[in-house]
């Protein structure tokens, strides 16, 4: 991507309607309406897609919005897809979907790119509204029926305004063949015209890395300023020095005054984020960090890292909860009340910091709702404190300092 692609990452522009998407059942309603209000264009990349009923209602969607003549674009990472069942890809490629993967594991391949993921979640219809979040499309993301139990959760927002250009030509700038970031290359498969079964397409584009040549998307069309928050798109590409998002929360974690609320699913955050919370702490700032607990992080070697990580924030006053009744799979962020809030993709690691590709808003302004989730959830969770993380295990202090060491490639 070029330096011109990367400019609206680091603005913040005025004129934006936002709408938090915290329960799981009004955020599957309101991405459902937002899919079938789509009357042009469909534009999208997704981690997982499950085969489960979420993900065929999900696919039912798009396959609704090809028959009445959106262009449905719809980009699937490697590894996140292997969750898709052969029938959905039938589906999307069978009602004219253009489906690309971005990434599928080969051997060969170095592995430090096969940790390079697109872990994004973010669509965009018509140029005129985006969903972003940390929500993969299945059961333990969204509630259909608005039954909650067992459901985790989650954060997300509806935008409209300014920023939804900025995401529109983010995705068509993705879709056009290879991304790149730094020295790294990635290429996207094509897995249309489907002239064989989805499945097939799919390995054969891992074995020959088939790289599309399609013409390129339209370019996107501005948004007018339709509301009053200011807020701004902040990416991570994949390299280095384009963790945008993840410098985001350093650079409000410094400048915070009063409190800082993180929620996220996995806390193994890189030096900058770490000294700046620790110096945060130090200057009487209050802040409180909501995680999953061990026993219910779907990743437990990230899990047990973490309850080695935190006894240093402990030990400078910060405040830690543990989500114990079901996972925390949220990635946000609130500091001084309204003054910088955050919702996106992007984990608190180093795969999401300098491998994976990642997509948050950053605003400023109300954020009631996101305050008030935060409060509620951390109402609901267990202390962590020093004593409890002492009074571990020696054998589960042991793997939580090895995966610590390990935190790198978590």
């Amino acid at each position: 991507m070029t330096s011109h692609d990367r400019a609206p990452d680091r603005t913040v522009q005025a004129g934006h309607l936002v709408e938090f998407l915290l329960d799981a059942g009004h955020a599957w309603q309101a991405t459902l309406a937002a899919l079938d209000g789509a009357r042009r264009v469909i534009d999208g990349q997704l981690y997982c897609l499950h085969a489960d009923a979420v993900g065929d209602a999900f696919v039912a969607a798009l396959v609704r919005a090809r028959g009445r003549g959106v262009v449905v674009r719809l980009v699937l990472d490697g590894l996140g897809s292997a969750t898709t069942a052969e029938r959905q890809l039938a589906d999307l490629v069978g009602a004219g979907v253009l489906l690309r993967v971005f990434g599928p594991l080969r051997i060969g391949v170095p592995w430090r790119y096969w940790m390079r993921r697109n872990h994004r979640k973010v669509f965009c219809m018509d140029d005129e509204v985006a969903l972003v979040g940390g929500r993969n499309v299945g059961d333990a993301y969204f509630a259909p029926d608005g039954v909650l139990t067992g459901r985790w959760l989650d954060a997300g927002l509806l935008v409209r305004g300014p920023l939804v250009h900025d995401v529109a030509a983010l995705l068509r700038a993705d879709w056009q063949g290879r991304m790149r970031a730094g020295h790294r290359r990635d290429w996207l498969w094509d897995l249309t015209p489907a002239k064989d079964r989805p499945g097939r397409r799919l390995a054969a584009a891992a074995r020959t890395a088939h790289r599309p040549h399609a013409a390129a998307p339209p370019p996107a069309i501005p948004c007018a300023p339709c509301g009053p928050t200011r807020a701004a798109l902040a990416v991570n590409h994949g390299a280095l020095r384009t963790g945008l998002a993840n410098s985001a929360y350093a650079a409000a974690v410094r400048a915070a005054q009063r409190d800082i609320c993180l929620a996220n699913a996995y806390f193994l955050p890189g030096r900058r984020l770490r000294l700046a919370l620790l110096a945060a702490s130090r200057r009487a700032v209050r802040v409180r960090i909501l995680l999953p607990a061990f026993r219910v992080n779907d990743v437990r070697v990230a899990g047990l890292a973490m309850e080695h990580g935190l006894s240093r924030f402990l030990r400078h006053g910060a405040e830690v909860r543990l989500v114990t009744h079901t996972m925390l799979h949220a990635k946000f962020g609130v500091v001084d009340g309204d003054a910088w809030w955050t919702v996106g993709s992007a984990n608190m690691d180093r795969l999401s910091l300098h491998r994976n590709l990642e997509a948050n808003v950053v605003g400023q302004g109300d954020c009631a709702p996101l305050r008030a989730a935060f409060e509620q959830w951390w109402a609901q969770a267990e202390p962590w404190t020093l004593a409890k993380a002492r009074s571990r295990p020696w054998w589960r202090k042991l793997l939580g300092w090895l995966a610590w060491q390990a935190r790198y490639v978590l």
